[in-house]
């Protein structure tokens, strides 16, 4: 999928059949590294990062975080498909559901000081109580630790997090 000249001038958003998750997370991270060098998501990080110490990483992470959380609206996909925004598409529309948010997320991560010190990132698919695969979310190494960094959950992350029985990684970095 090329995603080079995204045209997000009339807001469209990638719409594949929701054939795996799998599929759905490969095209999650092409957008995430594709929005990294996109101004529309660096301005986004810039007014966000303006505020926070040059080079405190771990500050950026929760600067960033607390943006998607605080800036972007929840917006869920129609039945059976799966849309998958451009982040600059989320940053403009100011919504986006949990695969677009996280994408965005890492985006934005991509290009903080988190991945020049050396903090992974990675999506976790997860499901819920038995059933099958049905949210994602970010994760970031940090000082050995993955830290779930899920703007949908915001201060109810903890008890999403009791919550998942069924959990598949795709490293974004």
């Amino acid at each position: 999928m090329d995603f080079r000249n995204p045209n997000i001038g009339k807001s469209v958003v990638r719409r594949i059949p929701h054939y795996s998750i799998r599929q759905t997370a490969k095209e999650m991270k092409a957008l995430a590294l594709e929005g990294q060098t996109s101004p529309i998501v660096r301005g986004f990080a810039l007014e966000t990062l303006r505020r926070v110490k040059p080079k405190d990483a771990i500050s950026e992470i929760g600067a960033l975080y607390y943006a998607c959380c605080r800036e972007i609206h929840y917006v869920g996909d129609p039945t059976s498909w799966e849309f998958l925004q451009h982040p600059e598409v989320t940053v403009t529309t100011a919504a986006g559901d949990c695969d677009d948010m996280s994408i965005l997320l890492a985006s934005t991560l991509c290009m903080s000081e988190m991945l020049s010190v050396g903090y992974p990132m990675r999506f976790a698919l997860v499901g819920f109580k038995g059933g099958p695969i049905s949210h994602v979310y970010l994760e970031a190494s940090v000082e050995g630790r993955w830290l779930a960094l899920d703007p949908v959950a915001g201060p109810a992350a903890q008890q999403m997090l009791n919550d998942v029985t069924t959990k598949e990684i795709l490293n974004v970095s």
